[in-house]
């Protein structure tokens, strides 16, 4: 195994980890009557068998969890910039930098996440 492969069997685990603190976290907000338990159950159920998925470095797992880094890549910047986002704040909003100085490296390392997770290709042809 090269470097590459343990970078990405960390960052699998990294985020089957946080998986399943997420589930936990879900489960326990539907005990104390905080979330609705049906919701609660099936984000639990999800996550925790993406969390093994990703465990075992399943295929389909890391796909998913790529795809989710993408997602979240995609929509973190369009919630901070939208209009109706500005309706938020009192008085004056933040300045542009200021927000720019921490979207931009959660967005980075969201899409390198994304990379990191999606699985190689294993052929060597070329698709027709």
């Amino acid at each position: 195994m090269g470097r590459l492969d343990w970078v990405r069997r960390i960052a699998a685990y990294l985020v089957a980890g946080w998986c399943v603190w997420r589930a936990g976290d879900a489960s326990y907000g539907a005990f104390r009557g905080q979330t609705a338990p049906v919701g609660a159950t099936a984000l639990s159920v999800g996550l925790l068998t993406l969390a093994i998925g990703l465990l075992y470095m399943n295929r389909y797992a890391r796909r998913v969890a790529a795809a989710f880094s993408l997602l979240a890549a995609i929509i973190i910047p369009i919630g901070i910039f939208n209009p109706f986002a500005a309706m938020d704040y009192p008085g004056e909003p933040p300045a542009l930098m200021s927000m720019l100085g921490w979207t931009i490296p959660v967005v980075a390392g969201l899409l390198l996440l994304a990379w990191l997770l999606d699985p190689p290709r294993n052929s060597t042809t070329s698709a027709r």
